[in-house]
């Protein structure tokens, strides 16, 4: 097993690199965009209600055997 050096008082202090700068910068965006969030939801009182969405008509699909005397290229599925 190597051995490991005892510097005493002579360790480098940790650098800031790169990876700081973005965390920092993610951190300063996200109070950013928390700030806008918070003041949109003022205006409407903190409530959010959904709109009603557009009506969509699903065809009803008879369950069942097929007829025999009905080809497979009329499948309506």
């Amino acid at each position: 097993m190597a051995r490991r050096r005892n510097r005493g008082l002579m360790t480098a202090p940790p650098r800031n690199d790169v990876y700081i700068g973005m965390l920092l910068l993610t951190v300063i965006a996200l109070a950013i965009g928390t700030t806008l969030l918070a003041l949109e939801c003022n205006e409407y009182d903190w409530i959010a209600e959904p709109s009603a969405g557009p009506q969509i008509a699903i065809p009803q699909v008879p369950i069942g055997p097929r007829p025999a005397s009905a080809p497979a290229a009329e499948n309506p599925l």
